[in-house]
């Protein structure tokens, strides 16, 4: 936007900010007065109202305390005229017409005399048989009067009120009796006073009020909020009743404090003021709600006329700041195209020559522009000569440092890290901002941090370069690295002022020693073991076959000589030999394994003779311990491509297992086809045999469980002193399933038996084709 147009808008701005901020304060000013002079007229009429108030409750009250006196010398008089017509001898129902007489002759409206027991047999109304009672609950106002019977009070003067007969209102007064214990009561039916009050009280005055404009609602009430007085304009929403929450609030706070309040809600101005007795007891509150509708007429008004005067000083500040604007820019503009021109290196010093001959502060900004202009000039010359050299240096040096293959970082005195050179990136990981300012040290490994704090001390203390050292460096992936350090001290030079590391990795170097010497050891121990095995099997398999070969000569020899006392030695040689042979050849298996030069032998046959084959072979050692076996398996099973040595193998010992830790129990080896599971992986599904032994055994804990694939391994110590064996024949099975790509899991609980599960691929792979 043009300078000329920034400075109109900005004083056209400023000036409409401060005449519309005036007419708002002005606004707001005479909007505040006029409610403070509402709220002030509002104050005086409630007080007024107040006052009322109490003096027309004094007059009543004053009124009323007189009709009381008067009906009891009244009272009194009943009293003395009937003990003197009971004197003279006249009977009840002669003395009940004069005294209607007199009833009917004066204001009295009703009279009630008793005997000793509270009876009123002397009455005005003889339709109406009534007798007092002391009981409140009975008869909650003629009750008072009972004390006057029992001679506790001799008189009783009670307020006016709905009776309890038909709900008129009355006034009653009772006195003692004269002769003998009494009631006499006389009764003044109170309308006249309900007439007064409407006269001389608040609901006529109230009324007057809300006849003005500006009141729309009066409201006089008692300490309980009920309605002494109340006046209600008509078509005044949110007055008709005291409902409003804030409004009840609002009173009921003012009766507590005794201070007015006055508030404006929504356009009614409310007012609050307490009612106070002559003890300065406060006993009401008036309400009253003022419409504020000739405030918004008034004020609407003043608006009007200052948006008018706004106009006009709008329009003449208008013109103000456009003539200004011109004066100002003009100058300005041709600066503005000189400074152009000089951007675009096409300044001629002639062009600010007008703007200079002026005496004014443009002219003096036009010739030390000129002047500057010629400095600049020749400034910007050197200065780009001197660039040009520091961007040849600087490219210089950084192509040696972003291309060098070590990791190159400044360290200030205390090991952290200002600059770390891009290679760091390729290297360990880490972008150049991950390692600013963070403390070499927490990126070494924890067992050479002592070694980095000695070497960083050596630094420190000799200037210059010192020998390597190994490091292990942290990569952003948490291994470790191990990298060759090297530390420069350059503290003291004033380009650097710090220490330079230099860091090469040497992690392959230093593991490819280490695998060199871990594989020549290997290879010694491999080669110590195929001897031992060759050893063990030539020395230990031919001795075994020697004696297993003559204890069954002997047997047969014994046999034919009659000898039958040497059978059942020469039957434990045999079972001992062929035990141990047994044991040999499963640590030859597991030696293999682990070699790598166990191979399989792949054949199909059928997996129903193999499975009644094995439940044949297994029975005598189920039997040993009374154990009973079940085989389900289906006689269409089909056929297996597997290697028919080790499966049978792997079924012998999960059998012979169950057998030997079960005893008089139940063993059930079930067979049926199944997918492989999910554990195995693969993209879908592979076609498979599940092979299931279950007992009613011993069973294992959770922790036995976990030792139980360990060579050499059993449950537990006392399993091993109690069953025998060795530990392999479950370790064996299962690298066997491995191999022919199944595997093997137990599920079992202490006391309540085990369940083994072997799942084999219904034709498996080939080894040689697996790792093809």
């Amino acid at each position: 936007m043009p300078l000329r147009n920034r400075i109109l808008l900005s004083i056209t701005s400023l000036l409409v900010i401060s005449v519309l901020s005036t007419a708002a304060v002005m606004t707001l000013g005479a909007r505040r007065v006029i409610l403070m002079q509402a709220e002030a007229d509002g104050i005086l009429i409630a007080q007024f109202l107040a006052r009322m108030t109490r003096f027309s409750n004094q007059v009543q009250d004053q009124i009323e305390v007189d009709l009381g006196q008067q009906m009891v010398v009244q009272a009194t008089l009943a009293s003395h005229l009937v003990a003197i017509a009971e004197a003279a001898g006249l009977t009840e129902p002669e003395i009940n017409q004069h005294l209607r007489q007199i009833v009917e002759s004066t204001s009295l409206n009703e009279f009630w005399i008793t005997d000793e027991r509270g009876y009123a047999y002397l009455r005005n109304d003889e339709t109406v048989d009534f007798t007092f009672s002391p009981s409140r609950s009975l008869q909650p106002q003629a009750s008072a009067f009972w004390p006057l019977l029992t001679g506790e009070e001799q008189v009783v003067i009670q307020s006016a009120r709905n009776r309890e007969l038909d709900n008129r209102l009355f006034k009653y007064v009772g006195v003692a009796g004269f002769d003998q214990p009494r009631i006499v009561q006389v009764g003044y039916e109170a309308y006249a006073l309900l007439e007064l009050r409407q006269r001389i009280g608040l609901s006529r005055l109230t009324s007057e009020l809300i006849q003005s404009d500006s009141i729309v609602a009066v409201r006089i009430v008692d300490t309980d909020l009920e309605n002494l007085a109340r006046s209600v304009k008509a078509g005044v929403p949110g007055v008709a009743s005291l409902n409003n929450p804030n409004d009840i609030a609002n009173v009921r706070r003012v009766l507590a404090q005794g201070d007015p309040m006055s508030y404006l809600e929504g356009s009614l101005f409310k007012v609050i003021v307490p009612i106070t007795d002559a003890n300065q007891t406060i006993t009401g509150a008036t309400v009253l709600y003022l419409s504020t509708e000739h405030i918004q007429v008034a004020l609407r008004q003043e608006i009007s006329q200052l948006v008018i005067v706004t106009l006009l000083i709008l329009m003449v500040g208008l013109l103000a700041s456009l003539i200004l604007s011109r004066l100002i820019t003009a100058p300005l503009g041709r600066l503005t195209l000189a400074a152009s021109a000089v951007q675009d290196a096409t300044f001629d010093p002639d062009m600010l020559t007008s703007i200079a001959r002026s005496r004014d502060e443009l002219g003096l900004l036009a010739r030390t522009f000129q002047t500057m202009i010629q400095q600049v000039s020749e400034r910007e010359q050197g200065l780009k000569n001197a660039r040009e050299a520091l961007r040849r240096s600087e490219a210089y040096f950084r192509s040696i440092i972003e291309n060098a293959s070590d990791v190159i970082m400044i360290l200030d005195e205390t090991g952290q890290i200002h600059y770390s050179s891009p290679s760091i990136l390729a290297i360990l990981g880490y972008s150049a901002g991950d390692l600013q300012q963070q403390p070499m040290v927490s990126y070494i490994h924890p067992d050479d941090r002592a070694l980095m704090d000695q070497y960083f001390q050596e630094a420190i203390a000799q200037p210059g370069t010192l020998p390597p050292r190994d490091l292990r460096v942290q990569h952003r992936n948490q291994t470790w690295l191990i990298m060759e350090g090297v530390l420069n001290n350059l503290l003291n030079d004033p380009a650097i002022e710090g220490m330079i590391l230099t860091l090469r990795d040497i992690t392959e170097r230093k593991q490819a020693e280490v695998m060199q010497q871990e594989k020549e050891t290997a290879e010694q121990s491999n080669r110590a073991k195929s001897q031992f095995l060759a050893n063990m099997s030539h020395e230990l398999r031919t001795p075994l076959n020697a004696i297993i070969g003559y204890s069954e000569m002997l047997q047969e020899d014994a046999v034919d000589l009659g000898q039958d006392t040497f059978i059942p030695d020469l039957q434990k040689i045999q079972t001992a030999g062929q035990h141990l042979l047994t044991l040999i050849n499963d640590i030859l298996d597991l030696s293999k394994i682990e070699a790598g030069r166990m191979t399989l032998y792949l054949e199909p046959f059928d997996v129903a003779l193999l499975v009644q084959d094995i439940a044949n072979t297994i029975q005598p050692l189920l039997d040993k311990n009374n154990n009973q076996l079940t085989v389900t398996c289906a006689a269409d099973i089909g056929m297996m491509s597997a290697d028919l040595t080790k499966v049978r193998q792997n079924l012998f010992n999960l059998l012979s297992n169950a057998a030997k830790f079960t005893a008089q129990g139940k063993v059930e080896l079930v067979v049926t086809a199944s997918p492989s599971p999910k554990e195995l992986g693969g993209d879908r599904p592979v076609d498979g045999l599940m092979f299931q032994v279950r007992d009613t055994g011993i069973g294992m804990s959770d922790d036995q469980i976990s030792r139980l694939f360990q060579a050499f391994t059993q449950a537990d110590a006392s399993t091993t002193r109690k069953y025998g064996g060795t530990g392999l024949g479950l370790a064996i099975a299962q690298r066997f399933s491995h191999m022919m790509g199944g595997r093997i899991h137990v599920a079992s609980r202490l006391g309540q038996g085990s369940t083994f599960t072997m799942w084999l691929p219904r034709v498996v792979q080939d080894q040689a084709d697996g790792d093809r």
